[in-house]
């Protein structure tokens, strides 16, 4: 009787464990979610900052060096 009292506290310990592992997972899979949100907002940016300072770059074929 002991052996089985020993092998159901097992198991339920096991169960607990799973449960715990599972919420775990969840909880990454949420962060990782934030994670590539914000990289991706940081990527958008990155390009627009990019974008206006090319703009506002007088490159050598620019414009404003033909009316000179």
């Amino acid at each position: 009787m002991a052996l089985i009292n020993l092998l159901d506290a097992f198991d339920a310990d096991v169960e607990n464990q799973v449960a715990q592992v599972k919420e775990h997972i969840r909880e990454t899979r949420s962060l990782v979610g934030v994670i590539r949100e914000e990289r991706v907002e940081r990527l958008r940016v990155r390009a627009t900052r990019r974008k206006s300072i090319a703009r506002g770059t007088l490159a050598a074929d620019s414009e404003f060096w033909c009316s000179i």
